[in-house]
């Protein structure tokens, strides 16, 4: 037989031990919860990375501006040093072929 002293001791266990695990239970966040910081934190991830592929773009745009502009400067000193190689190869009856203004401007 189970004295008094006994079943209060199971009745304050079962309670003690149910309101633990209510706790802990309630303590954990709801799946609704975690997707929300989930998302957020992947949506300021995403503006950095956007922010950062604008930047590059930016960057590579200007890039390929001075690349264009320094491909024509290359071809048109090319074009004088092809201008000048005839010259040299050729019976010299007139001057020097004059360096082009664009890339005197240059020099």
């Amino acid at each position: 037989m189970i004295t008094p002293v006994e079943w209060a001791g199971l009745v304050a266990g079962s309670s003690v031990l149910s309101a633990a695990v209510t706790a802990v239970a309630s303590r954990r966040p709801s799946m609704a919860k975690v997707f929300a910081e989930n998302y957020r934190d992947v949506v300021e991830r995403l503006a950095k990375v956007e922010t950062r592929l604008d930047t590059v773009e930016r960057e590579r745009d200007a890039e390929r501006q001075e690349h264009s502009v320094t491909k024509e400067m290359l071809r048109v000193a090319l074009r004088w040093i092809r201008e000048a190689v005839a010259w040299a190869t050729g019976p010299r009856h007139t001057e020097f072929p004059p360096p082009p203004p664009e890339l005197l401007k240059e020099l």
